[in-house]
């Protein structure tokens, strides 16, 4: 896989200038995966600022520059542009640089001089500030020029004798000025211009600064080594370890995989300072730096105008990014060479400004680690051996198996070494490992013991190696572990004949074996049987009307029929179709002789002892009817029980309020027929409201036979009887 390009250059906004030839140059370095690697191709780009269209692609081969010179037609001057690489490695994988920025802009190097603001003359000519150096400047400048002609040498002696008589300045002084400026004009190309409208009229007193500040530029041709550079580091951030951890995963061998993670690298930033020595007469400077380390390097080559290295602030920050070629030093000691040329309007370049750096603590990566491990006991309370190292070598890696452990806690940490030499703090690892040879125990195998209508209890086989049992009860609102050291789990306050389904594992200190799941019906409550005779009842009858043959009309009210107590019990009651003898009364047809309402009277307070908390199996009761000739063919067919709530004959409204009935039954497809008896089915309601109370007995009532030639039965009272089974 190709490793990104380093070093790109024009970079860290630089500038690509027409005016700089070796500006108009791309360069990167190429870097290599191993030692057979080499660059196959590159292709640069450059592009418009946030754009994704190419102003300019060509390629470059095996070479790592590219001259745009003949492609600037298309750059605008002044103008922020990205240019980015791609290269291809010798097995055709590519790699890109990302793109970077520069500005294209214009040097200009045929400024015209800037005359700084002066002090008034006759400041100069009182305190005599600055004479002796023009004269020192305008000597040494004509030394330059002056070869065997008599007019340089002329020119040399007038400056040498230049603010050396009684009178300083005299105007022997600034006519000598005059023709050394004349000469230098002759000679330079660079201030010619300013020169001839300095002296065209003349110079004076008045002139003394830009005098000065003319011959003190051009002492400085070429321009003086820029000594006022020089670079500063900051940023780094130590390798660390910032998380790590400890796990078995259940091994057999009782081995240990210790794992970790360094932390990201945070090369820093290397800034190249400019102190405020900056002088007007420098076109730009001229940056090389090579980065890297004392055995490889990548050269960057950056441009900066005087106008734009202010405006940065004088200080250029660069990535210091050693991570991707780390791999190709042997030293790995970080270094930087710095060499700065300043380049003046005059095309002189200085002699280069050269310093060397040493940086340490740069983080390069993981180069190796160092493990240790500190041993506890098994409760973890006792260290039985102190910190000692496992690995301490040469390997980089990010786990280590740990093997030949033996009973015991195990606490680990971990730190690494970085290529660059350094050393991080100890990480300690939070999590522990605990070995132990001993296996959770196998399952118990529970089964209920024996059980009861409100108990039961679960037993089990003791099990090898177990320390205590847990049991959970599934029935509970809130099912929760319980621990005991018994081999059962007996439990109480039980519904009758109602399963009930425990877990049981067994636990020691290696773990607890899986839930064995065991069930269990409590048993159901005894079915019993109870049976009242001997039931006193009474009858009421609505009113009725008698029609006499005679023509009498007989009108009778409701009346309890006190005559029937405990001997007979009625079911509805007739009308006569036909005329009839009836109880020696002559009677007609359209006679109604009412309805009738039987109670029956149970000890309603044994029933509600014997019944309290019990549930209602089965009600019946018994009775017998007579063999008298009333009712129709149809008689005996379907019968009508009600439920009633007084407690005996003493505790019954009056005749004429009558009895209130509840709980109605009709009782269908039966076989009622005269002179016959049955037992008779009801629904558990009527023992359910005896258990509860609120039924003290029954009645027989036809809620319709008192409107038309209904059924009408008569029964022996005296053969009642009531029964309920229960549990």
């Amino acid at each position: 896989m190709a490793k990104r390009p380093e070093g790109l250059s024009p970079n860290f906004n630089s500038i690509v200038s027409p005016d700089v030839p070796s500006s108009l140059i791309f360069s990167w370095t190429f870097i290599k995966e191993n030692s057979g690697d080499y660059q196959k191709n590159a292709e640069v780009k450059v592009y418009k600022m946030g754009s994704n269209t190419a102003l300019i692609t060509f390629s470059t081969g095996t070479d790592q520059q590219a001259d745009i010179t003949s492609h600037q037609g298309v750059l605008d001057l002044e103008q922020t542009y990205e240019w980015e690489v791609k290269v291809t490695a010798a097995n055709d994988s590519t790699a890109f640089s990302g793109r970077k920025r520069f500005k294209f802009g214009p040097v200009f190097l045929q400024d015209g001089l800037v005359w700084r603001d002066g002090p008034d003359a006759y400041e100069y000519i009182g305190t005599r500030q600055y004479f002796e150096e023009i004269r020192e400047n305008a000597a040494s400048v004509l030394e330059d020029y002056v070869v065997d002609s008599i007019e340089e040498n002329d020119a040399l002696e007038k400056a040498l004798a230049l603010f050396t008589r009684e009178t300083v300045p005299s105007r022997t002084d600034f006519e000598n000025l005059e023709s050394i400026l004349w000469l230098i004009a002759k000679k330079e190309d660079t201030y010619r211009d300013e020169i001839q409208r300095l002296i065209e009229d003349g110079l004076g007193a008045q002139d003394i600064h830009k005098i000065y500040t003319i011959f003190d530029r051009l002492i400085r041709i070429p321009p003086r080594e820029p000594s006022n550079v020089y670079l500063t580091f900051g940023g780094f951030e130590p390798l660390y370890v910032k998380s790590g951890r400890a796990y078995n995963n259940g091994k057999e061998d009782l081995s240990v995989d210790v794992s970790w993670q360094p932390s990201d690298l945070k090369p820093g930033t290397c800034t190249i300072n400019f102190l405020n020595e900056l002088s007007e007469d420098v076109s730009y400077y001229k940056v090389e730096l090579a980065v890297g380390f004392t055995d490889k390097a990548c050269n960057y080559t950056l441009f900066y105008r005087v106008e734009d290295v202010e405006s940065f602030g004088r200080k250029i920050n660069i990535p210091m990014d050693h991570i991707n070629f780390v791999h190709l030093s042997s030293s790995k000691e970080t270094r930087y060479v710095l060499r700065v040329s300043a380049v003046d309007k005059r095309k002189e370049q200085s002699v280069p400004y050269y310093k060397p750096y040493k940086v340490d603590n740069v983080p390069l990566g993981v180069a190796s680690y160092n493990l240790r491990v500190q041993q506890y006991d098994l409760s973890n309370q006792w260290i039985t051996q102190s910190y000692y190292d496992i690995y301490n070598g040469p390997n980089t890696a990010y786990v280590h198996n740990v093997t030949g452990n033996v009973d015991g806690v195990y606490h680990y940490a971990v730190r690494v070494f970085d290529i660059n030499g350094n050393v991080s703090d100890w990480f300690w690892i939070l999590d522990y490992i605990k070995i132990d040879p001993l296996k959770p125990p196998a399952a118990p195998k529970p089964r209920m013991a024996w059980s009861g209508q409100h108990e039961l209890n679960f037993v089990w086989d003791a099990v090898p190696t177990a320390e205590y049992y847990e049991y959970l009860p599934t029935w509970w609102s809130n099912p929760s572990i319980q621990r005991t050291n018994n081999l059962d789990s007996p439990h109480e306050w039980l519904n009758p004949d109602t399963t009930y389904v425990e877990k049981v594992r067994a636990v020691n200190r290696a773990g607890a074996s899986p839930w064995a799941t065991v069930s269990g019906k409590t048993q159901p409550r005894p079915i019993l049987e109870k049976v009242q005779k001997n039931v006193g009842s009474r009858t009421w009858r609505t009113n009725y009307v008698i029609l006499m043959q005679s023509g009498r009309v007989v009108r009778n009210p409701s009346e309890w029929r006190n005559e029937y107590d405990d001997r007979e019990v009625f079911h509805g009651e007739w009308i006569e179709l036909r005329n009839k003898e009836q109880d020696g009364l002559y009677v007609k047809k359209g006679t109604r002789w009412g309805n009738n309402k039987c109670l029956f009277f149970l000890d309603h307070n044994d029933w509600r002892q014997k019944l309290q908390g019990k549930e209602i199996l089965d009600v019946q009761f018994y009775i017998r009817r007579r063999n008298t000739d009333h009712g129709y063919g149809q008689d005996g067919r379907f019968l009508h029980v009600w439920a009633h709530n007084y407690a005996g004959k003493w505790d019954l409204p009056s005749a004429k309020n009558g009895p209130n009935l509840f709980n109605h039954q009709k009782i269908e497809r039966i076989d009622f027929n005269r002179g016959e008896s049955h037992w008779v089915s009801l629904n558990k309601s009527f023992g359910e409201g005896l258990r509860d109370g609120w039924i003290k007995g029954i009645a027989f009532y036809h809620p319709e036979a008192e409107y038309g030639p209904y059924s009408y039965m008569r029964f022996d009272a005296y053969t009642f009887q009531f029964y309920v089974k229960y549990r």
